[in-house]
């Protein structure tokens, strides 16, 4: 048999037909192999149960300006009403207060129907009540309940004076896991009829970052250390000369310590302290004091010498704090421990760390930082035209606070949270407004703190969050009978921007 000879330098035709198959069929089981792979979580996530919970903090990964945008859109509050109220839906019978005309609402966390609050993630939250009343009674609470059914008390608002017009305001910081509620209660006593729908319930997310972290990638490189708020409770303890608060519900940062009553500033940077106080029967009396190289100042009074009568007092303001100074509560004069029943609160937070840029989010650097504006005035005693103008500039980032005019004018569109609190003493009446005056040239009353017990010393507080356009204005006015007295800068209004639009 003759035997075939191959041609050098030419493939015989069958050996080369093996090659090129072998070789597409390598390619296409590669492309499967490649696509099964892929594939796998997704079908391990259709076929096997994903817990809600579990699902709500998986990792997403977004774009700088996605996460930007989700940052500023985390959940802040703020509702008006009072003048009705529907069944709690427990065994007491409880009556939910709702408030159903909506200032801020992000991410419809308030119910208008219930008057009840569900938050839409774990963190602390700031929640503060302000109530105003032309002669009838406050008594409200607030509650939170757990998805697991316990209802638990968080704070009350009182003020039994009801022969006079006036306000009231309390506030804390909560602890909140996902799906809690919290609502305000009606108590016997309250007057639905004489409040006008001025009640407003505020709340603000006071760590974003934190909860952020648990739903987005790329955030590792967030400095924890610089979140800080703490908010304590009591009023019966006195050591040396502090007010010790030693129920300790928030104290992120380990600045509170409720064993001396003293917060201690971890960080330089703008705080914003609030200090409620109810009583029964006892006097209100009580500074606020800053101790820095060893001098002490104090920085804003609560004061409601009403004491025949169930009351309740609030003052708020900002400060520029170092890192190791230090602010406490300190009762003064006839200040009565015994009747508070441990329902004083002190609370603060870090607005604005002013050292330590590496401690943001990197990925929020590449969009550029959030605006910053927070201001903080006191004064009161000078009238200008038809405004109150705030001589004692305590904060003023931005420069956004005229001191000559008495004028805050928006330099961002955005959400801002005001409080203004008022002090006077025997024989003054506080009667103000807080307007805004829109680019248009039409002016409107936001919120109103009044207290006409003016045989006593007393004080007056209201908050509440607006949205202003870039331009707007918010300044304060008094009313006709309004008493410009001494202050000695106990008449403290402050504002910041919580979210750019």
């Amino acid at each position: 048999m003759q035997r075939k000879v191959d041609i050098p330098g030419k493939k015989p035709q069958k050996t080369f037909i093996r090659l090129v198959a072998t070789i597409l069929l390598t390619f296409i089981f590669g492309l499967l192999f490649i696509g099964m792979a892929s594939a796998l979580p997704n079908l391990q996530n259709q076929t096997e149960p994903v817990d809600q919970q579990d699902a709500a903090e998986a990792p997403i990964t977004e774009d700088p300006q996605t996460l930007k945008a989700h940052v500023d859109k985390l959940v802040v509050v703020s509702v008006s009403g009072g003048d009705l109220s529907v069944s709690g839906g427990d065994t007491r019978k409880s009556e939910n207060l709702v408030l159903d005309e909506v200032y801020v609402n992000a991410g419809n966390a308030y119910d208008t129907q219930t008057g009840v609050f569900t938050a839409p993630c774990k963190g602390v939250y700031f929640f503060t009540l302000s109530c105003h009343t032309d002669g009838g009674i406050i008594s409200l609470g607030v509650f939170r309940k757990t998805l697991n059914g316990t209802r638990e008390w968080m704070m009350q608002v009182s003020d039994n004076t009801k022969d006079t017009d006036h306000s009231c305001t309390v506030s804390r910081m909560i602890h909140l896991e996902k799906g809690d509620g919290v609502h305000v209660k009606r108590y016997g006593g309250h007057d639905l009829q004489r409040h006008n729908g001025q009640t407003v319930f505020s709340v603000i997310l006071v760590d974003p970052l934190q909860n952020l972290k648990a739903h987005v990638e790329g955030l590792d490189d967030v400095a924890d250390s610089h979140k800080v708020a703490f908010s304590a409770s009591g009023g019966n303890i006195r050591k040396n000369d502090k007010l010790v608060l030693d129920g300790v519900y928030v104290n992120m940062g380990d600045g509170y310590d409720n064993s001396t009553g003293i917060f201690t500033a971890p960080y330089e940077g703008i705080y914003f302290f609030t200090l409620t106080c109810h009583a029964f029967d006892g006097n209100i009396s009580l500074l606020v004091c800053k101790k820095v190289d060893g001098n002490v100042d104090w920085m804003m009074r609560v004061y409601d010498n009403t004491k025949d009568e169930r009351h309740s007092a609030t003052n708020s303001r900002m400060i520029r704090l170092e890192k190791g100074d230090e602010v406490y509560v300190r009762p003064y004069g006839g200040h009565d421990l015994q009747q508070h029943n441990g329902q004083t609160v002190f609370s603060g937070f870090l607005i604005e760390p002013m050292q330590n840029p590496e401690a943001r989010v990197d990925k929020l650097d590449e969009v550029g930082d959030k605006p910053k504006v927070a201001v903080s005035v006191g004064g009161g005693d000078i009238k200008m035209n038809d405004k109150l103008v705030f001589g004692h500039v305590y904060v003023n980032v931005g420069d956004a606070y005229d001191r000559m005019t008495g004028v805050f004018t928006a330099n961002y569109e955005g959400i801002y949270f005001f409080t203004l609190s008022c002090f006077t003493f025997e024989g003054g009446i506080i009667n103000v407004g807080v307007f805004r005056k829109k680019m248009d040239g039409i002016s409107e009353c936001m919120m109103k703190v009044s207290d006409f017990t003016k045989y006593k010393r007393h004080g007056a507080t209201t908050s509440r969050m607006m949205h202003l356009e870039k331009g707007d204005k918010v300044y304060v006015t008094p009313y006709g009978n309004h008493t410009l007295v001494l202050h000695q800068r106990k008449m403290i209004f402050s504002g910041f921007l919580i979210n750019p639009v």
